[in-house]
């Protein structure tokens, strides 16, 4: 017998027809576009991700969280860290290459959170 021939019963509390589900996992979720800027005690791990589009994260506040772009590709799209306040975690761009982030280093090349692990490359780029 195939499990095409069996006829599964429904499964209780699910809707069965998948366009008029009303259940927020088919809402899309925030994104960084959208605004969203408290992120106190939420991680946000990009390690080794490719980062091809625009991403804004203008004021927002990261308290408490480990924040890790370690090996990620900067490969297009304005990433923006502009008045991004960082305490309490980490925050880790070791091994990342690619365009640096718009708001990690003053107008003279140096980092804006001494803290922050940044690849060299990034730092002799931007004397």
């Amino acid at each position: 017998m195939d499990a095409q021939d069996v006829d599964a019963p429904p499964l209780p509390g699910l809707p069965q027809d998948p366009a008029h589900d009303p259940s927020p996992r088919r809402r899309p979720l925030p994104s960084p576009a959208r605004k969203h800027r408290s992120w106190q005690g939420c991680d946000l791990d990009l390690t080794g991700a490719t980062i091809d589009g625009p991403m804004d994260f203008s004021g927002a506040v990261f308290s408490g969280a480990e924040v890790s772009f370690e090996g990620a590709a900067f490969t297009g799209g304005r990433v923006d860290l502009d008045v991004v306040t960082f305490s309490g975690g980490a925050l880790d761009f070791n091994l990342a290459t690619g365009a640096v982030p718009n708001g990690l280093l003053d107008v003279r090349g140096r980092p804006l959170y001494p803290y922050a692990a940044l690849p060299p490359a990034w730092l002799a780029t931007n004397p």
